[in-house]
């Protein structure tokens, strides 16, 4: 099959600027799913909800009893500003800036754009319906209920869509999220040798964390462990000694290890200090698939027939919906453009050519799905 790369651009383009214009805000994905639907069945696909939540639900097209694969991207974002900073919305020449621009409505794009070059202008009228069911899900940025019903579906193979740099991830890495309060003794700030800074205490402790061994492994695909300090409060504008720090630390699971093997760890080095409240709050296990599956296997040659390279296997270092699939028994890899480290920042963006070789990968998977052994 001939992939006219043009066209997948000017559809994924066109496609990416209106996907940006639409907020969806995990909680409030309505106006997107209303778009997505819309256009699936302008290309002449069967839609259907899946309730979710209250109103809440998920997008299915061409939904299947067990499909032989689902290829499915979440609609939700994290907010506008994080961090006291708000997104910038621009397009400077081929790069795309805004709030999910590469998590996940860059990869959204080239869907779009795959399904469109397929079924709109040839494939569909040629083939007929491949067994692919396109999911659309919600609450992916919160609680990830969207992929607990859609693995519901019970199908074979999943591809995740999320911003993998094009890597083909057939793993990844977990978490596990403590909360952790230090305590000292308040004095004068003046005075500081009479009171016992807790926000150094708790710098005293990181540096013991750091240096756990098993935060320091490392694994072939996923690289090393470690942790995030994502918060840090202590003391006040007033002349005094901290009393109190408080701390959100999310640590990382490799696909080979146990969340509890971290646990443990951390646990036993916080329970050598006096005056210390911790208290786990999320668990998250790591997972790997085979890198002999049969969808990895089409995968990899979808990507060489259609971008003539070849791919890079690897690890994505957050949660997706991948891990409710794979925890249902469909085999789920995570693939898609953009970079996961711009994500959730201020400066988040994707490139076009990144999209339209998605798109074009996208292409080739779904025209060769009949392809993958069962």
């Amino acid at each position: 099959m001939v992939i006219k790369s043009n066209s997948l651009a000017s559809v994924a383009g066109t496609e990416l600027r209106r996907l940006l214009e639409i907020s969806s805000v995990s909680g409030d994905e309505t106006e997107i799913l209303a778009y997505l639907e819309k256009r699936c069945r302008e290309m002449g696909f069967r839609t259907e909800h899946q309730e979710v939540i209250g109103v809440r639900y998920n997008l299915l097209v061409n939904p299947l009893p067990e499909p032989g694969l689902i290829i499915t991207v979440h609609t939700d974002t994290v907010p506008d500003e994080i961090n006291g900073s708000t997104c910038r919305y621009e397009i400077d020449g081929e790069r795309f800036y805004g709030r999910g621009a590469a998590d996940v409505k860059g990869g959204t794009a080239a869907l779009l754009a795959a399904m469109d070059e397929l079924f709109h202008h040839s494939y569909m009228k040629d083939s007929g319906m491949p067994p692919i069911t396109f999911a659309f899900t919600v609450d992916e940025e919160r609680e990830g209920r969207g992929s607990e019903e859609l693995a519901r579906l019970g199908g074979h193979a999943a591809v995740v869509i999320e911003p993998t740099d094009l890597k083909i991830c057939t793993a990844q890495s977990g978490s596990v999220i403590m909360q952790l309060r230090v305590y000292g003794r308040s004095a004068h700030g003046g005075e500081f040798e009479s009171g016992y800074n807790a926000a150094l205490r708790a710098m005293d402790m990181l540096e013991k964390i750091d240096r756990l061994p098993v935060l320091n492994r490392r694994h072939r695909l996923a690289g090393h462990g470690g942790y995030n300090l994502q918060m840090i409060n202590a003391g006040s504008r007033e002349m005094a000694v901290p009393r109190q720090c408080d701390l959100l630390l999310d640590f990382r699971v490799l696909p080979d290890e146990e969340p509890a093997d971290v646990q443990t760890a951390v646990d036993n080095l916080i329970n050598k200090y006096d005056g210390v409240d911790s208290k786990w709050l999320e668990v998250s296990g790591a997972y790997q698939i085979s890198e002999t599956e049969p969808i990895v296997n089409l995968m990899q040659s979808c990507y060489k027939e259609a971008l003539h390279e070849e791919p890079c296997l690897g690890a994505i270092h957050s949660w997706t919906d991948a891990e409710n699939l794979n925890n249902a028994g469909t085999k789920s890899l995570v693939f898609g453009p953009g970079n996961l480290a711009l994500s959730h920042t201020e400066e988040e963006y994707v490139d076009l050519p990144e999209v339209v070789k998605a798109a074009q990968v996208f292409t080739s998977l779904i025209s060769r799905s009949h392809q993958l052994k069962q």
